[in-house]
């Protein structure tokens, strides 16, 4: 719009330039006066339109980060469960016998290397 409103202008000053008869308002100049107006107008409308679509861009990114970051954390959250459940899982494997044997083994404190020597002895 910049070279518009500088074209309007620059129609106008040379119509107000002109000596005598020729300095007139008539409705040419009328015409350029409320174009210039009409372009000034548009301009400023379209550089608040871009101020607003520029702000609304800044809180579109803000509002991008802060799901990206919470996605992050989210992430780091399902990650540290899924390691807690994994080490639960090994330790239940361990802690839980298979047999009634294995099970008073491990009432009693008794490993089976424990176990074979009290049976060596006995024999």
């Amino acid at each position: 719009k910049e070279p518009l409103i500088k074209l309007a202008m620059s129609r106008q000053e040379n119509r107000h330039s002109r000596p005598g008869m020729d300095l007139v308002r008539d409705e040419v100049t009328y015409g350029l006066c409320d174009e210039i107006q009409q372009l000034t107008a548009e301009k400023r409308a379209l550089e608040d339109r871009l101020k607003q679509t520029k702000h609304a861009w800044n809180i579109l990114q803000q509002q991008l980060h802060r799901i990206e970051d919470e996605i992050a954390v989210k992430s780091n959250s399902v990650m540290l469960e899924n390691r807690a459940l994994e080490t639960r899982r090994r330790l239940n494997t361990e802690i839980t016998p298979s047999t009634e044997t294995d099970r008073n083994r491990q009432l009693l404190n008794m490993d089976t290397s424990g176990l074979r020597h009290v049976l060596q002895s006995i024999y």
